[in-house]
């Protein structure tokens, strides 16, 4: 059985070109193209492709590609998709690996780096050539080197004000008479501050108190 492939660009010549790349391997068969996702989506319904080549922006289009990847694998997650893209930036790569895509091209991808594509996806692997493979590894090291965390702006006063309390190193029954509040009501404060900041020890808080001017070191 040829790998039925399906094809979404926003434009024709580009497509095109694809097909004729894709059709000189024997075992290769493009059974559809379209250039906006809303077809898109359909037409992986309607013919269960086993790759789609999918192009991220699809200008003009209801769906993006983004978009149109995460409705197709909601409804079908054994379609193999691989994004299309002249960027190679970690957002862009980040979105469609989030949306479900087992491969990345950019578009001025070799014919051999195509064909390497698909039969990647085909055999249960994820694809992404040297240039991807160093965007992902970067904003990986980025994520480790700089977590993201929330934003000090988004607490309320009592929770700034809590906040600085437990990194001063206050218990909660402490900063409940401080505050003329029940330590329950403390406790509740330091989990909405937690998930709001994405920080879950008191350790990070106070890191983060400090780094913000929230306490200084020497309090």
């Amino acid at each position: 059985m040829p790998v039925r492939i399906l094809l979404v660009d926003d434009h024709h010549v580009v497509r095109a070109g694809f097909r004729e790349i894709l059709e000189e391997q024997p075992d290769f068969e493009v059974i559809g193209e379209t250039d906006n996702g809303n077809d898109a989506k359909n037409l992986a319904r309607e013919l269960s492709p086993d790759v789609i080549l999918m192009d991220i922006d699809l200008r003009g289009s209801e769906l993006t590609g983004v978009q149109a990847s995460r409705q197709i694998l909601a409804h079908d997650d054994s379609i193999n998709i691989i994004a299309l893209s002249v960027y190679a930036d970690a957002q862009h790569v980040k979105a469609m690996l989030a949306a479900g895509c087992k491969g990345y091209l950019s578009k001025a991808c070799t014919d051999e780096e195509m064909v390497e594509a698909v039969t990647t996806v085909m055999a249960g692997e994820n694809y992404f050539n040297e240039e991807i493979l160093a965007v992902i590894q970067d904003a990986y090291v980025q994520q480790i080197q700089n977590p993201v965390v929330g934003n000090a702006d988004d607490l309320t006063r009592r929770e700034t004000e809590i906040l600085r309390q437990v990194a001063l190193g206050e218990n909660s029954k402490s900063i409940g008479d401080k505050l003329d509040i029940s330590s329950k009501t403390v406790d509740a404060h330091k989990r909405k501050i937690m998930e709001k900041l994405k920080l879950y020890s008191v350790a990070d808080l106070t890191k983060y108190a400090i780094r913000k001017g929230i306490i200084h070191p020497d309090e």
